[in-house]
């Protein structure tokens, strides 16, 4: 006996949504990370900026976490040194990050150079997905080895306003 099985297929329509994340960030040891679309500390998106991994070299890393458990994105991770300048430039001259979000792509740009684009629902290298698009939280990741800066850190919601509604906007001023 052949049982066939089909995978049902959603009738709930996907909310429009619109967002984006901007920050100007340095790297100065390992790896800068923006987080975005937090559910809470367990549930979210990531870009990296990493400086460890392939020395000499500025490496995209896009990630996803979800019920806590990370997920790595290996067609996504791009060499972006030429864009951002040098390892050692990136310590100290900040490069200009922009996460634009809607409910089906993730595209992200480094000084204005777009250097990818995500689909939400994508399967990660460990066979998960992350999580659904929506206006989250932000954060960033700071790790025992890891440091850099983060300066105005904003998310500006499109969704309902083509003006867009700016939701946070941290200057870090003294």
């Amino acid at each position: 006996e052949t049982i066939a099985l089909e995978k049902e297929q959603s009738t709930e329509p996907v909310e429009p949504i619109h967002y984006t994340v901007e920050a100007d960030v340095t790297c100065s040891d390992t790896a800068i990370g923006l987080l975005f679309n937090a559910t809470d500390s367990k549930n979210f998106y990531m870009m990296q900026l990493n400086i460890k991994d392939q020395p000499g070299k500025v490496i995209f890393k896009p990630h996803t976490w979800k019920d806590g458990a990370f997920a790595t994105y290996g067609s996504h991770i791009k060499d972006v040194t030429g864009i951002i300048g040098s390892v050692e430039e990136f310590a100290t001259k900040a490069a200009h990050v922009k996460i634009d979000v809607t409910e089906t792509t993730i595209t992200t740009f480094i000084n204005d150079q777009e250097v990818d684009v995500f689909t939400i629902g994508e399967t990660s290298d460990q066979g998960t997905t992350g999580i659904p698009a929506q206006v989250g939280y932000l954060g960033f990741r700071a790790d025992l080895t890891e440091a850099g800066t983060v300066d105005n850190y904003k998310l500006v919601d499109y969704t309902n306003s083509s003006d867009g509604d700016i939701v946070y906007n941290y200057t870090f001023d003294s």
